[in-house]
């Protein structure tokens, strides 16, 4: 399953989603972000378990610089 967010803050956008991730040994097959600007940044998620899309959904979503969430 992979998980597609738009960073609002850069690099510290993405530092929290890694530890949450790492935190809650959510499986992770891989990571891809691209920088649009200084602090625009494209993130894709590819999860090894499509069971915890939604609980990682909703826990991305507190955050605030997190926007377009998308599951493809």
């Amino acid at each position: 399953m992979v998980l597609y967010a738009e960073l609002n803050q850069g690099i510290d956008s993405f530092v929290r989603i890694a530890n949450f991730l790492r935190r809650k040994n959510i499986g992770v097959k891989s990571v891809n972000m691209e920088s649009e600007n200084d602090s625009n940044i494209n993130l894709k998620i590819v999860l090894q378990d499509e069971a915890l899309v939604n609980y990682v959904i909703n826990n991305i979503l507190k955050l605030e610089d997190v926007e377009n969430i998308r599951i493809m």
